[in-house]
């Protein structure tokens, strides 16, 4: 039986192993092990040409085997260091990521919240673009106050339509502490009183 060889220099590629009610399990590139955290957005193509929608909720790893026990006590006794090879690390090293679908955009532009379906096994997940990010997260009719859309850590480069929840004549702005409410409520203030009056043309 002839071993299947693997390219080492193929760029890393993670892939859904498993799908169960509103969750997924992405088998990770072990070179992608450190870099994906809780929180990062990531996106599947559907075959109807849709984007799904999917969040970092949290990571396994693969079962403990008599395999590693062996690995574990050569390392104890001096004898194995920790594996640093990515042969090694792909023997030792496989991590899950559990993703949770958050949506769908659609073809057609629509965006769809929840997990209407799930994307099939054996499908490769990507790093969500800016562009989708944008897409999935504002509102489509968006109004005039702009932001910065934030991903997990990252933060876009470009600023985006945020949605804003109004209640009567309040505008209730949403965010933690220490990233700028109120300075952009300074700002808008400031706005206001800067415009000339209608009855003072």
């Amino acid at each position: 039986m002839r071993m299947m060889e693997v390219d080492y220099d193929a760029p890393p590629q993670d892939i859904i192993v498993e799908a169960k009610d509103d969750t997924v399990k992405v088998e990770l590139d072990v070179r992608n092990n450190e870099r994906v955290k809780v929180g990062d957005l990531y996106m599947v193509r559907l075959l109807d040409g849709a984007r799904a929608i999917l969040q970092v909720t949290s990571f396994e790893t693969e079962g403990y085997d008599n395999m590693t026990a062996r690995q574990t006590t050569a390392m104890r006794e001096g004898v194995a260091g920790v594996p640093s090879s990515r042969a090694a690390r792909e023997t030792f090293q496989r991590k899950l990521a559990i993703m949770r679908v958050a949506g769908e955009l659609l073809p057609n532009g629509q965006r769809r919240v929840g997990a209407l379906r799930l994307p099939d096994r054996l499908t490769p997940v990507e790093p969500i673009t800016d562009d989708t990010l944008e897409e999935f997260t504002i509102a489509p009719n968006g109004n005039a106050i702009l932001g910065n859309l934030r991903a997990s850590s990252r933060v876009l480069p470009r600023p985006a339509r945020i949605t804003h929840n109004f209640a009567g004549d309040r505008l209730v702005i949403f965010g933690m502490p220490g990233k700028g409410k109120s300075q952009l409520v300074r700002a808008l203030l400031s706005q206001l009183m800067a415009e000339p009056k209608g009855d003072e043309a």
